[in-house]
């Protein structure tokens, strides 16, 4: 039986509220007792013997509202109060009162970490290209929040999404028709990417970790109020991926070079790590989002650097060798 003079036992919650309980002892102190305390009072000291008179009422007292509790099939008992009565000069009365109550344990509460994944794959014939997808685990459920490209303006106000995830384990986890919606920018974005509002998904919180991609397939969206159902024209988020217009293969001296190929001739005649995240972010906005996100960000990362460590042309350069 648990006992306390508060309202709670930490680690375990009230389940239900039985009823009020006491337990009652009269005791008589005697006659010696009387004469100690008397004694006692007389010198300015302490009562030996009422003090242990005392505690045994009080003990008593206590044994009996744990039993009344017991009796009402009560696991604990709370605000519990011990009262003092004195009925005559050798009599004593305690009584200890609290409020019977049902409990049960805490199960320890396990927590699982965010993760937040790159998506695989966008459609090119859109105006919006999901770029990564932030999962946390919210009691036996889990959200999700998507981040997009949009260049329609902030035209677009929600989004209808087939969403994909695979496990390091090659488990497979689908959601059809999965909304998303109230998108917000995100401060400081050159690209101009916003984040939506956090929406349930009934993944296990324990595979969240576990989670090693996501893709993302757009059905149908909100821009202007007016729903658009696109066809669906997907392709993986690669470092070669370009715009139709950039994959002629007409052999008549004017085709453009692979993006890969033209990128890196472009960027090697710059100077510095900051020019080349410029030109990244300016030719992915003329482009709809043609370069993969995680080199952006890394290209990002590498230009912020610059302010205290001086030039990352090198570093920088050499990081989108490893990417592309």
């Amino acid at each position: 039986m648990l006992i306390t003079s508060g309202y709670e036992f930490d680690g375990y919650r009230i389940t239900k509220y039985l009823e009020f309980c006491s337990g009652e002892c009269a005791m008589g102190t005697g006659f010696l007792s009387s004469f100690g305390a008397n004694l006692a009072d007389f010198l300015g000291k302490n009562s030996s013997l009422y003090e242990s008179k005392l505690s045994k009422a009080r003990e008593h007292a206590l044994k009996q509202l744990i039993a009344s509790a017991s009796s009402l099939g009560a696991d604990g008992i709370i605000a519990i109060e011990m009262n003092y009565t004195v009925f005559s000069a050798d009599i004593m009365g305690v009584t200890a009162n609290g409020t019977a109550v049902k409990i049960e344990k805490i199960a320890e509460s396990l927590t699982y970490p965010t993760n937040t994944l790159n998506v695989k794959n966008f459609n090119p014939d859109l105006p919006i290209k999901p770029i990564n997808m932030q999962i946390t685990p919210q009691g036996d459920k889990c959200s999700a929040v998507l981040t997009i490209t949009d260049i329609t303006q902030n035209n677009i106000s929600a989004i209808s999404c087939d969403v994909e995830f695979t496990t390091t384990l090659d488990d497979y986890y689908c959601f059809e028709n999965l909304p998303f919606y109230d998108f917000r920018l995100i401060p400081d974005s050159v690209r101009r990417d916003k984040t939506s509002a956090a929406v349930p998904v009934s993944l296990p919180p324990e595979q969240v970790g576990m989670l090693k991609s996501v893709r993302v397939t757009i059905r149908k969206y909100c821009d202007l109020g007016v729903v658009v159902i696109p066809e669906v024209n997907d392709v993986e988020w690669q470092s070669n991926t370009a715009p139709k217009e950039m994959n002629s293969t007409e052999n008549d001296g004017s085709a453009e070079l692979p993006f890969s190929i033209q990128f890196k001739l472009t960027i090697k005649e710059m100077k510095t790590a900051k020019e080349i995240y410029e030109y990244c972010v300016e030719y992915d906005n003329t482009n709809r989002g043609v370069i993969p996100p995680d080199l952006i960000e890394n290209v990002k990362a590498m230009a912020m650097k610059e302010r205290l460590y001086g030039n990352m042309y090198d570093e920088c350069i050499k990081k989108i060798e490893e990417i592309i």
